[in-house]
């Protein structure tokens, strides 16, 4: 359940921004390292600003980590000691993986108050691959059965549900329990228990597949014109008045734009690939478009971003940056933070409510 303070300061974070007051900088934080391998990767932050990820140990191999008030905790892993946490909902509970020496989905496992669990019976299928957690605790993503199709799942109740059966995965919940995914390259829906292709964009070729779904039902999808081509296009969909809105960079300066994620307010965030396939992340925000690497306030600039994975509702991102050829898991916090804003908007109303 979202804290209601936390979005009173994203709503004025918003207003003082949209309406000029302010300008949106960012700042980069390390969230430092667990062993003196010193490459690490945040993946997922949620309302209460707590992150998950990855740290690679003295052998390279990656352990999961959950980091909150400053501090960076290995949550081990349910079988040996290749592990990543990949999403995190608002009550801290974590879903990831578990990865095999080849660097595959092997298991799935849910850490909660402090406990790691493998998920489900893995009896009539090889690996299982967690992309989301929403606030109810319900999983999904992908699973490989014996016959060697990943398949699209809701794990809920400590039960699976099969969302497809001839490959695809899901890839996004919300708490509303509206899944969306991919299947045979196209984007679906599913949503009790009823599964749907989404349309796809007027003019769009190729593989496209749904990414993110926020409580609003604005859909994030990707599109891949392939093959003969690595040109994608991002888009986000609306499910009550069915239009799709184009995320493109600015003069087309970049012809391909790969998205990861859409908070409450439809902001989206990703990154442009150029033709060197070098990768630079992006902010899309009411209409807008911007490098975030231009949006670095002066105590950051010597930051390189890689790619942005996460953002919240207050607009606070994680992923990974290289600071003196060092990879780390960063958290970008925006400048002025919101708290900072909404002791300013009580401040204000407080004095309008005066006169």
């Amino acid at each position: 359940m979202k804290n209601s303070i936390c979005l009173l300061s994203a709503l004025l974070f918003n207003l003082f921004i949209h309406n000029g007051f302010a300008e949106t900088t960012y700042r980069v934080t390390s969230l430092g390292y667990m062993s003196d391998f010193h490459k690490a990767y945040a993946y997922s932050i949620n309302n209460q600003n707590e992150i998950t990820g990855f740290d690679c140990d003295e052998a390279g191999l990656p352990r999961a980590f959950k980091y909150s008030n400053g501090l960076m905790m290995d949550i081990g892993a349910p079988s040996g000691t290749n592990s990543r946490g990949l999403t995190i909902n608002n009550s801290g509970t974590i879903g990831g993986v578990v990865w095999s020496s080849s660097f595959h989905f092997e298991s799935a496992y849910i850490y909660e108050n402090g406990n790691i669990n493998t998920i489900g019976d893995l009896s009539d299928h090889e690996n299982v691959g967690i992309y989301a957690i929403n606030d109810n605790g319900v999983v999904v993503g992908s699973r490989r059965v014996i016959d060697g199709r990943d398949n699209a799942f809701m794990y809920k109740d400590g039960s699976y549900i099969n969302i497809t059966d001839n490959g695809g995965y899901a890839r996004d919940i919300n708490n509303y329990g509206q899944v969306v995914g991919k299947c045979d390259n196209k984007p679906f829906l599913f949503e009790n228990g009823t599964f749907e292709f989404l349309p796809i964009p007027a003019g769009v070729v190729g593989r496209v597949e749904a990414l993110g779904i926020n409580d609003q039902g604005q859909v994030l999808m990707e599109s891949w014109e392939y093959p003969g081509s690595r040109t994608y296009q991002s888009f986000i969909y609306d499910l009550l008045d069915e239009t799709f809105i184009e995320i493109s960079s600015p003069d087309f300066t970049y012809n391909s734009t790969r998205c990861n994620e859409i908070n409450e307010h439809g902001t989206a965030l990703g990154y442009y690939v150029t033709d060197s396939y070098q990768k630079l992340p992006y902010i899309y925000e009411n209409g807008s478009i911007n490098l975030v690497q231009d949006l670095l306030d002066a105590d950051s600039t010597d930051w390189s971003l890689g790619i942005l994975c996460s953002i919240n509702d207050s607009g606070y991102m994680v992923g990974y940056g290289f600071l003196d050829n060092e990879q780390h898991a960063i958290l970008l916090s925006p400048v002025p933070e919101p708290a900072t804003l909404l002791l300013i908007g009580i401040g204000a109303v407080m004095m309008r409510r005066r006169k």
